[in-house]
């Protein structure tokens, strides 16, 4: 009974926006579009990076990743593409 009390309060903490969670730990989430190619020696490369305020990944602070394509360069050759959420969680002790 006891964890069944702690594992729902732990998670009401964590998933309630304005909780004792949030102000203790300020999440920070930001969307990016990142590319993988030839040119890039098959590394992921950031394209962008914008502030997003959506309060559902604000709530979670959880990476995802919400669209991947594949477009070409100026040789024909693939260049991969994603757009990612990017969540880091900051202490504002």
């Amino acid at each position: 009974m006891r964890k069944s009390i702690l594992f729902f309060s732990i998670l009401f903490l964590w998933t309630c926006e304005d909780s004792v969670a949030d102000l203790l730990l300020d999440c920070k989430c930001d969307t990016v579009e990142y590319k993988k190619s030839f040119a890039t020696n098959d590394q992921w490369e950031e394209l962008s990076r914008i502030e997003t305020f959506d309060d559902a990944y604000l709530a979670l602070c959880s990476d995802s990743t919400i669209a991947e394509w594949t477009t070409k360069d100026d040789e024909d050759r693939d260049v991969l593409r994603k757009t990612v959420i990017d969540c880091d969680i900051e202490s504002t002790l």
